[in-house]
């Protein structure tokens, strides 16, 4: 019951509910909600647990989501522009075709993710873990993933131009033609995971060899996959 009332809180009133937010900043749990096409635009969602909830179609633009659980959640067609992620817990959310343009993720645990066709322009995924995370078609234009964790994740007809990749580690990452790598912005990349793995070993990066280093990457993918076709 006190779950229901919240979320009548949250849906009445948002400018209320962040007042309330403000003197009533214990954890709250909101566990399945169903928020779909919610007005939350602005809401202060912090250290809140939203997990599995419905928040499909939802404007979550520039709400405060820092440190909030949103495991399992659905989140496909959201809008999230804006929206502060930092140090979320994301884990096995549905993000296919929302919007997260400039949005903050500082440190946040995007593990096993669905970002399929998500548009994250300008985002900031400094530190943030995408191991397992499904990039297809999303577009990753001008985002910082300083430090990132890509183990794992399958990039195929993904936009990553003019990202930050310096410290980011790309083990076992799954990327082909289509993947768009062009104006990358990185000094040194990790290809095992534990910070291992230092490419080069000291020093930076120029240019040239970031290309060459990702295509050295790409070429046993495409050699692989004939073998499986001639198979």
């Amino acid at each position: 019951m006190e779950s229901k009332h919240h979320i009548t809180r949250l849906k009445q009133d948002i400018d209320a509910w962040n007042q309330w937010r403000k003197i009533n900043g214990e954890p709250i749990s909101l566990v399945r909600a169903q928020l779909q096409s919610a007005k939350l635009r602005r809401a202060s969602l912090s250290s809140i647990d939203l997990s599995e909830a419905n928040l499909k179609q939802a404007d979550l633009r520039r709400a405060f989501m820092c440190d909030s659980r949103l495991i399992g959640a659905d989140l496909s067609e959201a809008d999230l522009s804006r929206a502060s992620l930092t140090g979320a817990d994301l884990r096995k959310a549905n993000f296919t075709k929302a919007s997260l343009k400039w949005a903050c993720f500082i440190g946040a645990d995007l593990r096993d993710t669905n970002l399929n066709g998500a548009d994250l322009t300008g985002a900031d995924l400094t530190d943030a873990n995408l191991t397992g995370a499904n990039l297809t078609g999303a577009n990753l234009t001008g985002v910082d993933l300083t430090g990132a964790s890509l183990v794992g994740t399958q990039a195929h007809n993904t936009n990553f131009q003019g990202a930050i990749l310096t410290g980011a580690c790309l083990e076992n990452w799954k990327i082909d033609k289509t993947t768009q790598l062009s104006e990358l912005i990185c000094d040194y990349l990790y290809l095992q995971s534990g910070k291992n793995g230092r490419c080069p070993s000291s020093g930076s990066l120029s240019l040239g060899e970031i290309t060459q280093l990702l295509q050295k990457i790409l070429l046993p993918m495409e050699q692989f996959s004939k073998q499986e076709t001639a198979n």
